[in-house]
């Protein structure tokens, strides 16, 4: 393979995506599998799409290579997809946003082609936000809730918030919503048991004979909510929830967290 140059990169959903295209090539752009793994909300993103690789190598393998790469942790050996086995594992996924990640693609696709680079701000699939809404509610996302999950989606695309934008200012409903880590890992794609991690990492959090308890400078961020049920001796069982608040923290220790390949 000829060597790779770093055509731009684009935010999608939060992931920066890097475009790269051959030097005597330049109407196709490769992505490395953390990446696509990434955009397509795996949890362990390039162990996601290495699975998939495995289980369909012989059509994959026409459409990747193995490159060394200059990463934030130094030159890396790093499997890499075309455009058109980008295509093929969306195909081969199983995840929800798995069309609205392949029109994604056509549209960087598009663009290279017609301009040599790709541009931070895009167009929002027309299908995207609607499929996206679908998906949050099914997972049980309302009210603030849901419209702050959107607004960060339709960020992830266009670089800006439409909330802010249009000078919108959410009103705090009058019950303070309290989130459990599954209801905030289900805002990232990812398991509670990844979103206590990174609290815990993070200093929020730690746990006492087996449980979550909030550190106590943390104490205004989180509730130990009571369930209403008792332990052998009488005292009350108690579980560990967030303050909406806790959102905006928990962005940027994601994002933090994340990194990249």
């Amino acid at each position: 393979m000829n060597e790779l140059v770093l055509v731009k990169s684009a935010n999608l959903n939060g992931v920066e995506l890097d475009c790269y295209v051959e030097l005597t090539q330049q109407d196709t752009f490769w992505a490395t599998r953390t990446q696509i793994g990434q955009l397509l909300w795996y949890e362990y993103p390039r162990e996601a799409i290495g699975k998939i690789h495995e289980r369909n190598k012989e059509r994959l393998d026409k459409f990747s290579a193995v490159v060394k790469l200059t990463t934030p942790s130094g030159v890396q050996q790093t499997t890499i997809y075309n455009f058109k086995g980008l295509l093929e594992v969306c195909r081969y996924s199983q995840q929800p946003n798995a069309n609205a990640v392949i029109d994604v693609l056509w549209e960087i696709a598009d663009e290279i082609r017609r301009t040599g680079s790709y541009s931070v701000v895009s167009v929002i699939p027309s299908n995207a936000i609607n499929e996206a809404a679908s998906l949050y509610e099914r997972a049980g996302l309302k009210g603030n809730q849901l419209t702050l999950a959107l607004d960060k989606l339709y960020k992830s695309y266009t670089g800006r918030s439409a909330l802010q934008a249009a000078e919108i200012v959410l009103k705090t409903p009058a019950k303070k919503q309290l989130l459990t880590a599954t209801d905030i890992g289900r805002q990232y794609g990812i398991s509670a048991n990844r979103v206590n991690n990174i609290l815990a990492n993070a200093g929020l959090q730690h746990k006492v004979a087996g449980k979550w308890k909030p550190l106590p400078k943390e104490e205004s961020l989180a509730v130990l909510h009571d369930t209403g049920k008792r332990h052998s001796d009488g005292t009350p069982v108690c579980k560990l929830k967030w303050r909406l608040a806790i959102l905006e923290a928990f962005d940027y220790l994601f994002d933090k967290e994340a990194g990249h390949e």
